[in-house]
């Protein structure tokens, strides 16, 4: 052992042994790509109609929306939650909205948006705002959904059509289009 080190076995051995890392860490899709492309081009639209009943245990959010989205293709994205706290304060306070959205095949990303609206009319309004990518499932498996996660983000600028029903339902009739970056889908790092 002592004469191997001598002869600079050492550093032989020690240069093996990061090839065999590297190899390995390639082969199992650790590191394989660079922080710069952990994060790839996200953008798309997303239209539809959200629905909001505010009842003593909290608001009840039904939707109907299709999204067309790079990675996610066409599909449903549905909304689980809706803050209206920056509605009903006069637009104070940023719309804050839970969604998933999902590809034709149940893979899903969870997204948190936050968006800043401004009536034009009594019943239209304007909104931009931010997105973030919370986690997801299958190919965007990468992150359990979680509030403090960022698997993305990137801006968002849209339209809706408002209308309160005698019931005290809110209604919400949009169109949206965002643009970002999504973490790199599991299947393309490896």
């Amino acid at each position: 052992m002592k004469q191997l080190m001598k002869a600079g076995g050492y550093a032989r051995i020690s240069g093996f042994l990061r090839i065999v890392v590297v190899l390995l860490a390639s082969e199992l899709g650790i590191g394989s790509l660079s922080a710069a492309d952990r994060f790839v081009p996200y953008s798309g639209t997303v239209s539809g109609t959200i629905a909001v009943t505010l009842t003593p245990d909290g608001p009840v959010v039904a939707s109907e929306a299709v999204q067309t989205v790079s990675h996610l293709g066409r599909g449903p994205q549905v909304f689980t939650q809706v803050d209206l706290r920056g509605f009903l304060d006069g637009f104070a306070s940023p719309v804050v909205t839970v969604s998933e959205g999902f590809a034709s095949n149940g893979d899903s990303v969870v997204i948190l948006s936050t968006l800043w609206a401004r009536p034009i009319s009594a019943d239209e309004l304007t909104y931009e705002g931010t997105y973030r990518i919370l986690g997801g499932t299958g190919r965007f498996g990468w992150n359990y959904p979680s509030f403090s996660a960022d698997c993305g983000s990137g801006v968002i600028t849209g339209a809706a059509r408002v209308q309160i029903t005698a019931s005290g339902q809110f209604l919400f009739e949009f169109s949206n289009s965002f643009e970002g970056t999504i973490q790199a889908p599991l299947s393309r790092r490896r």
